[in-house]
């Protein structure tokens, strides 16, 4: 019953905000939003798909109509399952992540070992790592981005993992990842994310001792990204469950780490 009325509630909510999505981000065009791109990245995305740079200048710097927005309010997915197809399926959620630099506290605390990156998008913070020499691994639902890094690893030359959304041969993005790692990230993942509760704990479960887990939440943001969900429960006090400590806080950028038992 509970659940019924979430979703009714989910509903409710992404049609009130249908309108403010379109003004705010369809038609919030950022001229400079290209400069942010590294070229190399820019160059594997030229050539993967075979557009001109045109096309994807005007991708990335969300002019109106070309933005994965855009493309929400043609879809206008009604439910969890709905929007969750879209997450797969869109073909322009790549521009907008390809903005996204390297993440430097991640470089800067990572010491070596085994990282997911869990919903890495176009694989700015995985492929810096698999660069590096560490044991690399992706995972993203989307169709279009997980074929553009595992391009891009062609590419360079690189080794990553890449992990399909399945489990026993049914679409499950929490139970497909298994196995332990020493670290893992999730970028600007929990708050498009209805289940946050389970994956954190499910993801959390499969750290080694002492590992670290990288977020960066910006739930409650509807104003400016309506696609943001509200947070139902707050991080910490899931983290603390999972028996995590806070060691970094640079909100909405923070790690943690997972306590050693004994």
């Amino acid at each position: 019953m509970l659940r019924r009325v979430g979703i009714l509630l989910d509903r409710i909510r992404y049609r009130i905000n249908k309108n403010r999505l379109s003004r705010d981000l369809c038609c919030g065009y950022k001229p400079n939003a290209l400069g942010q791109v590294d070229e190399a990245m820019l160059s594997h995305m030229i050539d993967f798909t075979g557009l001109n740079r045109g096309y994807i200048e005007s991708c990335v710097c969300r002019r109106p109509g070309y933005t994965y927005a855009d493309e929400f309010l043609t879809r206008t997915p009604q439910d969890h399952a709905e929007i969750e197809w879209f997450y797969v399926t869109s073909e322009k959620y790549i521009f907008g992540n390809i903005i996204h630099r390297p993440w430097a506290m991640i470089s800067e605390m990572i010491v070596g070992g085994s990282v997911l990156d869990y919903g890495a998008g176009t694989g700015t913070d995985i492929l810096s790592l698999a660069r590096k020499g560490y044991e690399a691994y992706y995972f993203d639902i989307n169709l279009v981005q997980r074929e553009f890094v595992q391009f891009a690893c062609e590419r360079e030359g690189l080794s990553v993992t890449f992990i399909r959304p399945y489990f026993k041969g049914k679409f499950d993005p929490i139970r497909c990842i298994q196995g332990t790692f020493d670290a893992i990230i999730t970028r600007s993942v929990l708050e498009h994310v209805h289940y946050y509760s389970d994956l954190i704990k499910h993801l959390a479960s499969c750290l080694n001792p002492d590992g670290l887990f990288f977020e960066a939440s910006r739930f409650g943001e509807s104003g400016k990204d309506p696609m943001h969900l509200e947070e139902d429960r707050p991080i910490p006090e899931i983290m603390a469950y999972c028996g995590m400590k806070l060691v970094r806080d640079e909100f909405p950028h923070r790690c943690w780490r997972k306590k050693v038992s004994g």
